[in-house]
């Protein structure tokens, strides 16, 4: 992973602080990769941020875990904000 720079994996605040420096610094793309809570968690911050975010789920919907009725309120809230690819297996 040497070769890939601003990778990080979101496992605990160390992580998390090092994202957000990240979002301070001139950085204003970020790629998601997990829809279930955690990277809902990142795309909420990049938007709160100002920081264009491309989230991909490989399941055929965000947040799978929850049932449809979340799924569908949660994608309606960030639809034209980020951009979604699920089903990405």
């Amino acid at each position: 992973h040497s070769e890939i720079k601003n990778h990080f994996f979101l496992r605990n605040i160390q992580d998390t602080l090092q994202i957000d420096r990240l979002f301070r610094s001139a950085q204003k793309r970020i790629l998601v990769l997990g829809a279930g809570s955690a990277g809902m968690e990142v795309v909420d911050a990049c938007y709160k941020r100002v920081v264009k975010a491309i989230l991909i789920e490989k399941e055929e919907k965000i947040l799978p875990m929850f049932g449809e009725t979340i799924t569908c309120l949660v994608e309606n809230q960030i639809s034209g904000k980020v951009k979604v690819f699920k089903n990405t297996k």
